[in-house]
C-alpha cells in the first residue's frame, strides 16, 4: 500500500493520502455496525445471514474492481494519458523509486522507536478488536437494547 502512495500521490499530499486512508478502516467499522444491524432486522436471506452475503459481495466486486483497475504505477497504467504520465514523472522522481539500497535490518530490529511502535500498535489493534467484539455484548447486558 506505501509503494503505491508513493507512486500515485503528489509529496505534498501524501500525509492527506494516508490520513484518508487509515480513516477508511475506521469508517468502515463504523458504517459495518450500523448496516449490520439494519441487515439483521430486515429479514433478507433470513435475518442475520444477510450481513454475511452482502458484506461478502462487496468484498467480492471490490476485488474484481481492484484488480481491473489498479496498477503498480502510473507508467504501468494502459489508460492514462501521456500528459498525465509526464505530470507523474514530474512530480514524483521515478529513479527514487526505483533505487533500493540494502536495507537495515539490524538498525531496524535494535531500534528502540521501532519497538515501541510496535508495541503502542499491537495494543492499539488489541484495544480496537476488543472494542468491536465486546460492543454488542455491552449494548445488550447494560443497556438494554435487543439486538435481535
Amino acid at each position: 500500500m506505501h509503494a503505491m502512495i508513493a507512486r500515485w500521490s503528489a509529496p505534498k499530499y501524501r500525509s492527506v493520502v494516508v490520513g484518508v486512508i487509515y480513516a477508511g478502516g475506521n469508517v468502515g467499522i463504523i458504517t459495518g455496525l450500523l448496516l449490520t444491524g439494519v441487515l439483521c432486522d430486515c429479514g433478507f436471506a433470513g435475518g442475520w445471514p444477510s450481513a454475511f452475503y452482502v458484506f461478502g459481495l462487496i468484498g467480492c466486486v471490490w476485488s474484481v474492481a481492484w484488480s481491473l483497475l489498479c496498477y503498480t504505477s502510473p507508467s504501468d497504467h494502459p489508460q492514462i494519458s501521456v500528459e498525465e504520465k509526464k505530470y507523474w514523472e514530474t512530480v514524483i522522481s521515478a529513479t527514487d523509486l526505483v533505487a533500493h539500497p540494502p536495507m537495515p535490518w539490524r538498525e531496524i530490529l535494535t531500534s528502540v522507536p521501532v519497538w515501541a511502535l510496535a508495541v503502542a500498535h499491537c495494543a492499539h489493534v488489541w484495544v480496537v478488536h476488543t472494542l468491536i467484539i465486546c460492543l454488542p455484548l455491552f449494548m445488550h447486558d447494560v443497556l438494554g437494547v435487543n439486538s435481535t
